[in-house]
């Protein structure tokens, strides 16, 4: 769980300020993962938009939602890349090479590990 990940880091990094990623489709289901009240307390959420087209209601909706006090969440503007962790492991399962949309060295640890299918 994410959770997880975060509380290790803070345990092996105590000062450090920690930023969590996410895109705009996990953002809307942001309130179902474990623990993610803490997770709003623990790190900044940035949010990468997945669409074309911004639709600025449910994004004041996202950001009304995700904010903790003061701290709201940050939208980030950037250009749109069509690759999602979600296509990446479907690819995987399907065996369809993804090596030229992960870092070299994700991808060598994927292989190594045989990440999300037995089968790598």
């Amino acid at each position: 769980y994410t959770i997880d990940t975060i509380q290790y880091f803070r345990t092996k990094h105590p000062k450090a300020d920690i930023f969590l990623l996410i895109g705009e489709d996990q953002a809307q289901e942001f309130t179902r993962w474990k623990e993610w009240q803490t997770i709003l307390e623990q790190v900044q959420i940035c949010i990468a938009a997945r669409t074309n087209s911004v639709n600025t209601t449910a994004l004041n909706d996202i950001k009304t939602q995700l904010t903790l006090g003061t701290k709201e969440p940050v939208i980030l503007q950037s250009p749109r890349i069509e690759i999602s962790s979600s296509s990446i492991r479907s690819r995987i399962v399907n065996n369809v090479p993804v090596k030229y949309m992960v870092p070299e060295k994700v991808h060598r640890y994927i292989r190594k590990h045989s990440l999300y299918t037995e089968h790598l």
